[in-house]
């Protein structure tokens, strides 16, 4: 079956300064079948369908493809990809999700994830883990047991070289983990590079980043991160079931919004 282990809880620790909570309850039993529905990772056996207009209107199957678990793990010994087995997982997530195409579904064992990374869009910001295709990432055993760390730049926190946790591209979905110690960039024209310090929900379309709340954040705790304009936990997304604690921007004029969430879809 692979890594099921249970060790000790990871946890982290930030300035008390921004002490700010919220907290995302379940939904209603039926909403949360329906939100569920939205995960693969709820959905096996997985698959793919290609169709396309054959004659009288009627669509055919031309391929039928299942899609594919990879599997990450911190210590793995022999990380060899596709990564499709725990015997060869990945021990950096972002090998995973490179490795991963639309509709798989990366999951992640205990640890502290704090390494790798992925610049996007203009190359600027980077980001812990960067997911630029729909596909599910998420934890073996809960946000109490893996982490995924940003970094902060000493001193000023949000800096050149400053990284984000995650970025979700729309269609994504993310389950099961502690987000902390992200920043963004201090300012800059891209709006991508400066919201969401935990995790930034969004696409690029004809150059310019739109939010998107097409994108599930579950079971996560948000914690200690910052932004310098909104969001200082997380921009976009529909977040289900998770924590927001301890996140910051630096922006104080009295438009500024999203300590914690800015743009985001709540679901209680």
């Amino acid at each position: 079956m692979g890594p099921q282990r249970r060790a000790s809880t990871a946890r982290s620790v930030c300035p008390s300064k921004h002490n700010w909570v919220t907290k995302f309850r379940r939904q209603s039993p039926e909403t949360e079948k329906n939100s569920r529905m939205k995960i693969s990772s709820y959905m096996k056996p997985k698959y793919a369908v290609l169709l396309v207009a054959g004659l009288g209107g009627l669509f055919t199957v031309l391929n039928l493809a299942f899609a594919t678990e990879r599997y990450v793990d911190a210590n793995s010994a022999n990380p060899t990809s596709p990564y499709t087995n725990w015997a060869t997982a990945a021990n950096v997530i972002q090998d995973a999700v490179d490795a991963a195409t639309s509709g798989d579904e990366v999951v992640v064992t205990n640890g502290v994830y704090r390494t790798g990374g992925r610049a996007l869009f203009n190359g600027t910001m980077t980001n812990r883990v960067g997911v630029a295709k729909p596909l599910t990432l998420r934890s073996v055993n809960g946000p109490q047991f893996t982490v995924i760390q940003g970094y902060q730049v000493p001193g000023m926190t949000n800096g050149i070289g400053a990284i984000r946790c995650v970025y979700l591209t729309n269609g994504a979905s993310l389950s099961g983990f502690t987000l902390t110690n992200g920043a963004t960039l201090p300012t800059g024209g891209f709006l991508g590079d400066f919201i969401g310090g935990g995790v930034l929900c969004g696409e690029i379309d004809v150059g310019t980043f739109f939010l998107t709340t097409n994108v599930v954040v579950s079971n996560c705790v948000v914690s200690c991160n910052s932004a310098a304009d909104s969001g200082g936990g997380a921009a976009g997304g529909t977040l289900i079931n998770s924590t927001l604690t301890g996140n910051s921007i630096l922006r104080t004029e009295p438009k500024a919004a999203g300590l914690g969430a800015a743009r985001s879809t709540t679901a209680r």
